[in-house]
Order: structure tokens, then C-alpha cells, then sequence
């Protein structure tokens, strides 16, 4: 079961994770930045995660491969510590995804900042979960051969984050905009908790703002 827990994250938490004692869970987007994105490939097929492994480091990213928890891959890049714009990993990531015909591929951070109505994003799982590591799930694989690495930590030390400058060249050079949100039609809808349909208050917010901000909650509720 998936909750989210508003408590500092400690040596123990990290420690219950890799010990498979319990999941832990990542909110990427620190206000409007974000230290990683992660394209999330939800089948077995290799071929897209070639296809984008490749155009990746056509650009001079180097993805990281993470054999998820079900039957797909998790797909990471990691930027440097102080954090990019997620609207411009975003940017960048959606563009290589249909570069490459998979511009439906969910991608996380889902937002490019928090606000009012976006308090934390969507969360990932981490990788290396103890309770799935020894059934080669939750680990890091060879981008050529998709096998995992023999030493998850060396691979891990190996990795070098990607600076924001990176993402403005391709920017740059692809001539990317920030997309225009079309604009919300105007439709009145009853005061929320009005008995609309039998409808609980955790539905009538899905139709007012669509699934896209807090889906797991008010699905779970």
C-alpha cells in the first residue's frame, strides 16, 4: 500500500527501503525544479527504451535503465545537485519522446512547478527496493544488453549528473517552446459538496480539475 508520510527522511527510511522493509517513494519537483526526470516505460518491450537510450545520448544526456517494479523500465536522468528547471527536463524529454514515437510515455516530474493546487506532485518509487533487488526488479541495467550491472553502487558512483546548460543547447538547437495551455472552458458548475449525482466530494474534484493532479489520492479515497 502507497501513502505519502510528511516526515523528515532519515537514515532509516532510506535503510527500510533497501532492506525491503518498506517503499520509498520520490517527489522530484522541489518548487520548480527538479534534480531528475524519469520516462516511465510500462511495457516489456526493449525496443523504444533503445530507440530512446539513443536519441538521449544523440544529445549528449546519458539515461540511466531501471528494470521496474512490474514488466517495464524507469528510465532516469539525473541533473546536477542544485536542480534544473523541470519545465525544461520536461521540455526536453517529451521532445525526445516523440522524436521517437512514444509521446504518450508517462514522464515524471508531471508538472513544471508547484503551486497553489499542486503541493507535492507525483511521486516514483525509488529503485534498488530490497524486497525486489534478488528478483532482478528495481535495479539498474546495461543500456546494450539490458542485464543488470554486478555492482549496483559502482554503477551508481559512475554517474554524471547533467548540467542546465545541457538542456538549453538542445533547446537551443531544436528550437523548443514552453507549450500554450488552451484555455479552460466555461462551464458552471454546483458549489463543491453539493449532492451531484451521489457523487463524493473526491469525485466532484476529479471532474472540476480531470485526474492529473492528485490522482492516487482521491482514487485510493
Amino acid at each position: 500500500r502507497q501513502y505519502q508520510v510528511k516526515r523528515p527522511v532519515t537514515k532509516k527510511v532510506i535503510f527500510d527501503h533497501l532492506r525491503g522493509k518498506r517503499h520509498y517513494g520520490v517527489y522530484l519537483l522541489n518548487g520548480s525544479c527538479t534534480t531528475a526526470a524519469v520516462a516511465d516505460f510500462d511495457k516489456p518491450d526493449p525496443l523504444p527504451i533503445f530507440e530512446f537510450t539513443a536519441a538521449a545520448r544523440h544529445y549528449g544526456l546519458e539515461p540511466c535503465i531501471e528494470l521496474s517494479k512490474s514488466k517495464g523500465f524507469h528510465v532516469w536522468a539525473f541533473f546536477e545537485t542544485t536542480g534544473v528547471p523541470s519545465v525544461k527536463a520536461r521540455m526536453v524529454a517529451n521532445h525526445i519522446l516523440s522524436e521517437i514515437g512514444t509521446p504518450d510515455v508517462e514522464l515524471f516530474p508531471k508538472q513544471d512547478q508547484l503551486n497553489g493546487q499542486v503541493t507535492s506532485g507525483n511521486y516514483i518509487l525509488a529503485p534498488l527496493f530490497g524486497g525486489l533487488v534478488s528478483k532482478g526488479k528495481t535495479v539498474f541495467v546495461h543500456p546494450a544488453t539490458l542485464k543488470p550491472y554486478s555492482d549496483q553502487w559502482e554503477f551508481l558512483s559512475r554517474i554524471e549528473r547533467v548540467p542546465e546548460s545541457i538542456l538549453d543547447d538542445i533547446i537551443e538547437i531544436n528550437e523548443l517552446e514552453t507549450p500554450v495551455k488552451s484555455p479552460q472552458p466555461n462551464v458552471k458548475l454546483p458549489p463543491l459538496g453539493a449532492n451531484v449525482f451521489g457523487l463524493p466530494i473526491c469525485a466532484q474534484t476529479m471532474l472540476r480539475n480531470g485526474v492529473s493532479r492528485y490522482q492516487r489520492v482521491s482514487c485510493f479515497r
